[in-house]
């Protein structure tokens, strides 16, 4: 067992009830772990061993052979049989980059999780050109733990800070109140109060600026009687790699006076001081599978 078997990830806070497992990389340590979603709880499932890219991690560039940060999710599966020898017995390609990373200008593509050349059992820790790799036997046990059309999240992390189920708990209730806090503000239509949540350098709120969402925002809301704003399929992870950011992902219900809309949404947070704010609200897209072959 694990060393860690009785202890939470912190990247991992919320999973969505329609997300059966998460998938959790560990790039200084070389293990893939999967947790199980336990109505709400995480359990351990099992953990594989993984080799990464030749040059480690924090992908920046195409062709840089290093191994992207992030949270990710996959997109479809390939078989095996559609694919060189190099790849195993299949792959699992996620959708780098993803939001974040094009906000970070990072280019390449094409990183996927999959097994080894039939000629060999594992690789070496770092020998991949980005992707993450298993071992044949293990990638058809991981098989079982992916689901494509859900787009299974896969976070992938330069190294997992564990800590107890009661700091675990003590987070999501802190997160809980951050996003009850916005619902709350944006429900209330006290523009000031509603504001407040998001942060004034370096927003993108489905593409416009702070300035421009704030002018937006008001005169949308100047014909509002009442909204309501609920949630459902929430996931929320502390984002790797970075500090003070996170991601949260939901399915919205919005309702009001004059518009009712249902929508996948995604929102980044980031903490300066000791503040909370939105610095990224968009649609949230299903990934789009990858076409290329080669990882870059």
């Amino acid at each position: 067992q694990p060393a860690h078997q009785d202890l939470y990830p912190e990247n991992i806070l919320f999973l969505a009830e329609d997300q059966p497992y998460v998938i959790l990389v560990d790039q200084q340590s070389s293990r893939v772990y999967i947790y199980r979603n336990n109505a709400g709880d995480l359990q351990l499932e099992t953990d594989y061993f993984i080799t990464i890219g030749l040059k480690g991690y924090g992908k920046q560039k195409r062709g840089d052979q290093t191994t992207p940060i992030g949270v990710y999710h996959v997109t479809r599966y390939i078989d095996g049989t559609e694919l060189p020898d190099l790849y195993g017995e299949g792959a699992f390609p996620i959708n780098y980059p993803n939001t974040w990373d094009l906000r970070k200008q990072r280019t390449g593509a094409g990183i996927w999780i999959h097994g080894t050349p039939s000629y060999t059992y594992n690789r070496s820790p770092w020998a991949s050109d980005g992707c993450i790799v298993v071992s044949n036997p293990d990638f058809l046990q991981i098989d079982k733990y992916i689901e494509p059309d859900l787009h299974t999240p896969v976070v992938v992390a330069e190294e997992v800070n564990w800590i107890s189920h009661e700091q675990w708990q003590a987070k999501r209730q802190q997160v809980m109140q951050l996003l009850s806090g916005w619902l709350i503000d944006w429900e209330s239509l006290d523009h000031e109060k509603y504001r407040q949540h998001y942060s004034r350098s370096g927003l993108n709120a489905y593409g416009r600026d702070f300035k421009s969402w704030d002018g937006h925002k008001r005169w949308v809301n100047r014909k509002k009687t009442w909204v309501e704003v609920e949630y459902s399929n929430l996931s929320i992870f502390n984002y790797p790699g970075e500090e003070n950011l996170m991601l949260m992902q939901f399915e919205q219900n919005y309702r009001s006076n004059n518009l009712n809309l249902e929508s996948p949404k995604e929102l980044y947070w980031r903490k300066l001081d000791t503040q909370w704010q939105i610095v990224y609200e968009g649609s949230r897209t299903c990934p789009v599978p990858d076409s290329k072959i080669v990882e870059n």
